[in-house]
């Protein structure tokens, strides 16, 4: 049965999936990736680090939020792992610029770097997202992914 509320509405319990739930911060779809392909650079430049994802938003007013979790990095000699989150070829944001630095030159691996990130997009086009690596000081070799598993997972958002 439909009911027709004309001012707000407490519920004790509530049945159904809720796809005619309307309104703002509403989970609309969820796309996700997961890989364990093994990536280094001895570069300075950012390169894709194959994580790598794309989400059609239904409407240019919903907002796409971003979770990634890199795991597995390390770096060798005096250098350190830097991380960005880039949308199309806009980089939205540095989120880690010293992954594994010690100030020496001995090899140093972490678990986990993670992001959350709330993009406006305003498109209704595929809109692909990914994590892009650099070593910080050129010729000093920095990885991904050595013996773990990364993930980027976009939600949109009803806006």
């Amino acid at each position: 049965d439909n009911v027709t509320v004309a001012n707000d509405l407490t519920a004790t319990s509530f049945t159904g999936d809720g796809s005619q739930l309307t309104g703002t911060g509403k989970i609309l779809q969820v796309v996700s990736v997961t890989t364990t392909a093994y990536n280094n650079t001895t570069g300075a430049t950012y390169i894709d680090s194959g994580l790598t994802l794309s989400i059609t938003p239904s409407s240019s007013s919903n907002k796409i939020l971003v979770f990634a979790n890199v795991n597995g990095t390390r770096k060798a000699n005096n250098t350190a792992l830097r991380l960005q989150l880039v949308r199309g070829a806009t980089v939205l944001t540095i989120f880690d610029t010293i992954i594994g630095y010690t100030n020496t030159t001995t090899t140093n691996s972490v678990g986990t770097s993670g992001l959350s990130y709330l993009d406006s997009p305003a498109t209704t086009s595929s809109t692909t997202y990914k994590i892009q690596f650099s070593s910080s000081s050129s010729g000093n070799v920095v990885e991904l992914n050595a013996g773990a598993s990364s993930t980027i997972t976009l939600m949109e958002v009803a806006g």
